[in-house]
Formats: structure tokens, sequence, C-alpha cells
């Protein structure tokens, strides 16, 4: 990252101070004035939070992103961060090449309770899906613990509104703010189908594209990338736990971007019914290729 306001190599951007009058005026999510005199409560926010990665991940020699946040918004983003932690920790190759992670997302997923499984854990929440072929044939597809949908929406949104605000800010008393209707989300992936069609022709169409920020932190479980077009507004992508990655955009209308138009077909196949749903399923492709997704050089110049 360069040209960004009060950042230093190899630490947090730091815009939180015990003053509110010297921390950052509006809250970055809802843009709440958060100024001594409405007395609206606020307090410290980590964009990434220290729990969200792995023990010992973000050090305070890495990037991380500390602002003042509504108390609203900063318990709701909690929340939702101990959900996704734990689920994409579970689900993470990364366990398979550390015992110490092996045991971190045993222990997160025995006691988060998930929240579309009531009175369950995550690691109780492995679910199954059996499909009825006519009277004849039935079959099981059983599937790991599964992130609860708008969660991972709700979090993209919170982390691409930090990161928005602090790479187009040239003063934080005067931040710029991210509506959320400006945000696209086009989809999110897990490390088993990074390679598939659509994400390889978005990396394809976007790879020319200037690049305003590309972050690697907290020992590679944190990453994003945004880059931007003259003629089709922003592209970002997120990975999370070295397990998903979360892909959309920014533009002046809440409508798709032209970017996510026009994609390849994924192959999906249909698999019978189940009650009344209609059930389809597809192969899942892993990344063969050269991973491209977060290239991207930042440019000298400030970002406006």
């Amino acid at each position: 990252m360069t040209g960004i306001y009060k950042h230093k190599e190899n630490q947090p951007v730091v815009w939180f101070h015990r003053q509110k009058s010297k921390s950052n005026q509006w809250c970055l999510y809802c843009g709440s004035f958060l100024g001594e005199e409405l007395k609206i409560e606020s307090n410290k926010e980590h964009l990434i939070a220290r729990e969200f990665v792995p023990k010992g991940s973000l050090s305070d020699k890495c990037f991380n992103f500390i602002f003042r946040a509504c108390s609203v918004c900063n318990n709701k983003k909690a929340n939702i961060e101990r959900h996704i932690s734990s689920t994409t920790i579970i689900n993470s190759s990364a366990r398979s090449v550390s015992q110490e992670i092996d045991q971190l997302a045993l222990n997160k997923a025995k006691k988060d309770f998930h929240p579309d499984n009531p009175g369950k854990t995550v690691i109780e929440s492995c679910g199954e899906i059996k499909v009825n072929y006519g009277n004849i044939m039935q079959f099981g597809y059983v599937f790991p613990p599964q992130i609860k949908n708008n969660y991972i929406k709700e979090l993209a949104l919170r982390h691409i509104q930090g990161i928005y605000s602090l790479i187009t800010t040239k003063n934080y008393e005067e931040s710029r703010l991210l509506p959320p209707k400006q945000l696209w989300f086009f989809d999110a992936f897990n490390e088993q189908d990074w390679g598939n069609p659509e994400i390889l022709e978005v990396i394809e169409r976007t790879k020319e594209w200037p690049c305003f920020c590309n972050i690697v932190t907290a020992n590679g479980f944190f990453k994003i990338i945004m880059k931007r077009s003259c003629d089709d507004g922003w592209f970002w992508a997120l990975e999370w736990n070295k397990y998903l990655r979360v892909i959309g955009g920014i533009s002046l209308e809440d409508k798709p971007q032209q970017l996510f138009s026009n994609l390849p077909d994924l192959d999906w196949k249909d698999r019978g019914m189940q009650g009344n749903d209609k059930i389809r399923k597809r192969l899942e492709i892993p990344l063969n290729s050269i991973d491209e997704l977060f290239n991207g050089t930042v440019s000298n110049e400030k970002n406006t």
C-alpha cells in the first residue's frame, strides 16, 4: 500500500484515539456522526479482528486498520466474525499443515453455536441432502459446516467499506464513506472451487486494471485486493483464512457491473427433488494454474 494516510510499513494504520475529537468523526460502516456533542456510543474497531484469524498470526507488526466505529455496528460485526472465523478455519486446508491450527479450529468449532442450527455447535452442523430418483433409488450427500450466507455479504461489506475509506481518504477527519447500495456482491467460493471458469474469467478481465490496494496480512490468513476501471467501477476480492474467497465490485448504481456479465456457464446437473426443493449439483474445480487473483502492484499516486 502506498499514499495511505498515517500508513507505515509493517504496522497497523490507526485512526482511533481515546478522545473522540482526535479520531475519525464518522462510523465508516453506517455513517453515523461520532462527535462529542451527539453522545453516540462508539469504541475501538479492528477491521480485521484478532480472533478472526488464527491466534498469533495478526501481530503488532502486521497490517490492520484500527478506527472508531459506533457500538451498534461494532457489536454486530463481532458476532458475524466469530461465526465466519470458526466455519472458515474448520474447513481450511491450513489444518492439514499445522497441528496448532488444527487444534484451534476444533476448539473454535466446538464453542461457536451455529446461527442456522439452534442448540448445535459448528462442529455438530454438518449437513446431509437425500435425493430421491423416483421410487427406485435414493442418494445422500454429506457436507461440512456451512457459513450462514447473509453473514458473508455483511462481513465483506464491512471489510470493503473500511478499506475503501482508508485508501480514498486524505485526512481521517473528513473520511470518505462507501454507501452499502454501491457495493455489488458477486459470489463466494471455497478453496476447492478457486479454479472454476467464472473466477478465472473475472481475473482475466481485471488483470490490467490499475490496482489501488493489495494487502496480505496475518500470515496470509487475510487478503484483499481492490482495482478500478474508469469505465466499470471497482473490482474487489477478499480471502478469509485460506478457505473462502469473496468477489464483487463497487459501482455508482445498485446493479451488476459489465465485469460480471456474460461469464462462462457453470456445469450444473439436476439431482432430483428433496421435498419441494429442486436439487442441483456441479463438480468444484480446484485451482491447477498459477494463482493470479491477488496479483497487482499499487501505484505511488494518492488514490482519489
